[in-house]
């Protein structure tokens, strides 16, 4: 917790970071917390300020990272789905897999794109 910043306001700040990762709009974040908190729209509109620098420091990755992390997902995805028998779901998170890396660009080039119609 930064220094100078009560329990209570970490925690006010942690909820709006879930408020905006659920895509909340600000007009429904200063509501609910008026409403929570009783607090004025500044007071919010800083608590927002700092929420919005954490979900900003969530993503600051690198492509390598993120490419890696959506990967783990779709492996997870794909194993869930084959346990379940959703085949076509397995099938489309390795095909989002093998586009993600470039591996499908070898067979558009060597059979080209097949939804195109032939001219």
């Amino acid at each position: 917790m930064p220094k100078g910043r009560t329990a209570a306001t970490q925690q006010r700040i942690e909820q709006i970071v879930e408020w905006i990762c659920e895509g909340m709009p600000r007009r429904m974040i200063l509501t609910e917390a008026r409403r929570k908190w009783g607090v004025a729209d500044d007071t919010i509109d800083g608590y927002t300020a700092d929420a919005r620098k954490i979900v900003r420091q969530m993503w600051e990755m690198s492509r390598e990272e993120f490419v890696s992390q959506q990967m783990a997902a779709l492996e997870h995805l794909s194993h869930l789905a084959i346990k379940s028998k959703q085949f076509s779901a397995a099938a489309g998170a390795r095909a989002t897999m093998a586009r993600m890396v470039g591996v499908d660009t070898v067979k558009q080039q060597q059979g080209g794109n097949r939804s195109k119609p032939a001219d």
